[in-house]
């Protein structure tokens, strides 16, 4: 273990002598002498091809070297501190046996398209990328979720494409401005997660069917912008079973059409909810919403055992000609 004080570049790179070393925890930072920084890590990579653990500042401002590529053993690596460099180079998906990845304070903007390389990655967690694979227990699969934060371009990153993601079951979006279609069918997803992304005003394209076949729960949540969402088109997502709608006020979509929803939890959410056809049914939580635009005679909810709603005194003052949806009588 190296750390601050008497420690000298020269006993840094000197380190490379020992050429079987298999750890090295050194939280010394050498980010004003970059050139130098860099020049360490380089000959780590080159000569401790040894290497399982390694914990370390980022040493340079150009961030990892390529030579890493060269350390095939290594199975967990910490990068302390920040680095000006937003990438990972495209050698880092060469470390077949990583298995753990930590650089918390490091904004990494991508990730290389490589990615499915890594086949013993468990964990990998940067500022703006999280993945994490769970192997599952018995009779359960396996679950492979991928967290996304702070993304602000055009259209998605390269990290978010088809060959980045084989078999991802759990996927959460965190502070995006855009959520545009792309390349690729989530045939594995059965989660998803979009979450306080301000600026997001549709999901029409996002969430099509085609693109997520066996979706299972779908949370949005504290969306201010979100006014477009295709709820008429749920009816084709055959295995939804749970959505969860919160803190979205300005949604316009009205129709929410999902016989397969069992399921359902709109807080403030505009105008969804003002028909609901879910034929599959049996929980419903309802607060915050626009009372005017709710019809209670277009729910079709023939299956529903348990209701929270925010409106139970507008139901008791209904005219006596007014018709209650089914499965609400006695709630």
């Amino acid at each position: 273990m190296l750390k601050g004080g008497d420690v000298k570049c020269s006993d840094l790179l000197n380190l490379s002598k020992y050429r079987k070393l298999r750890t090295l925890l050194c939280d010394l930072s050498l980010k004003k002498e970059s050139k130098t920084g860099n020049a360490v890590m380089e000959k780590w990579c080159t000569e401790l091809l040894c290497m399982r653990v390694m914990v370390c500042s980022s040493l340079s401002k150009w961030g990892l070297p390529g030579s890493l590529s060269n350390m095939k053993h290594l199975r967990y690596l910490k990068i302390l501190d920040s680095s000006l460099c937003k990438s990972l180079p495209s050698e880092f998906c060469c470390l077949y046996n990583m298995q753990i990845f930590y650089a918390m304070k490091w904004s990494i903007d991508d990730i290389p398209s490589g990615f499915v390389k890594l086949i013993n990655l468990q964990k990998f967690e940067s500022k703006k990328y999280q993945f994490h694979h769970e192997e599952g227990a018995t009779n359960k699969e396996p679950r492979r979720q991928f967290k996304f934060v702070s993304h602000n371009g055009e259209s998605p990153p390269c990290g978010f494409h088809a060959q980045n993601m084989p078999d991802i079951t759990s996927l959460e979006l965190v502070s995006w401005d855009n959520v545009n279609s792309n390349d690729r069918t989530f045939s594995s997803l059965t989660d998803l997660v979009i979450n306080c992304c301000k600026n997001l005003s549709s999901l029409e394209q996002f969430l099509q069917p085609a693109s997520m076949p066996i979706i299972k729960k779908i949370e949005i949540s504290d969306c201010g912008s979100l006014e477009s969402v295709p709820a008429d088109r749920f009816g084709d997502l055959h295995f939804l079973e749970v959505l969860c709608v919160c803190r979205c006020p300005m949604i316009k979509s009205q129709h929410l059409c999902a016989p397969s929803l069992k399921k359902l939890d709109l807080e403030n959410s505009g105008n969804l909810g003002g028909k609901i056809e879910c034929s599959s049914l049996t929980i419903l939580h309802l607060s915050h919403n626009p009372l005017e635009s709710i019809e209670l005679q277009m729910w079709n909810l023939p299956l529903l055992v348990s209701g929270l709603w925010g409106f139970l005194c507008l139901v008791s003052q209904l005219p006596k000609e007014a018709h209650l949806p089914r499965g609400t009588e006695g709630l």
